[in-house]
């Protein structure tokens, strides 16, 4: 064969590596459940921060954010947490024993609005979500880790058997529509 036929040959194998290899990349977790309301997406939201899964791996197990708890967050959240960011949303989430939830208007809390805005200055071409709600749901919780498949009641909220102290909390979400479904794209605990 001539040099110019292997070079092209090599070279249309070089290419077809490179598009196999960049093809099939998954770069974050793809969602499974779409949630229709803003509460569906928040019930799942703090129902599941707290709550890890027990992957078994070559070497051993280790703990991961729950796969429910994906199902309720952003694609741009997904993105930040990644795989290895997980472990500090656990511990800034409380845990709630009971709360009320009610959407607030975009004029009652600027400076929610404002911490918003500016956690999307970070990345740069996201296009922001255009429906855009705000919820502030207040009750009474603890700031709890959990571990391995702990299930919340139906409403997102757990049994006080670790004899926690019950204090009054605030939890600020913002919940956008990606398309998918309602998610929960910031959260501010007051």
């Amino acid at each position: 064969m001539k040099k110019s036929t292997v070079l092209a040959f090599i070279g249309v194998v070089i290419a077809f590596l490179i598009v196999g290899a960049l093809g099939n990349k998954k770069d974050i977790y793809e969602k499974q459940t779409t949630f229709n309301t803003p509460k569906e997406a928040i019930v799942n939201f703090i129902g599941h921060a707290n709550v890890t899964e027990t992957v078994k791996v070559d070497n051993g197990y280790y703990d991961k954010v729950s796969r429910k708890f994906l199902e309720s967050i952003s694609r741009r959240y997904r993105l930040y947490i990644g795989e290895d960011r997980w472990s500090s949303i656990n511990s800034q989430i409380p845990l709630f024993f009971n709360y009320e939830l009610k959407e607030i208007s975009m004029n009652d809390s600027d400076f929610i609005i404002e911490k918003y805005e500016h956690s999307l200055e970070g990345i740069p071409n996201y296009i922001k979500p255009e429906d855009i709600k705000l919820f502030r749901l207040d009750g009474y919780g603890a700031f709890i880790s959990l571990y391995k498949n702990i299930t919340p009641k139906d409403d997102g909220t757990f049994e006080n058997v670790f004899e926690a102290k019950e204090e009054p909390m605030t939890l600020y979400l913002v919940v956008v529509n990606e398309g998918e479904g309602y998610v929960v794209d910031y959260y501010y605990v007051n």
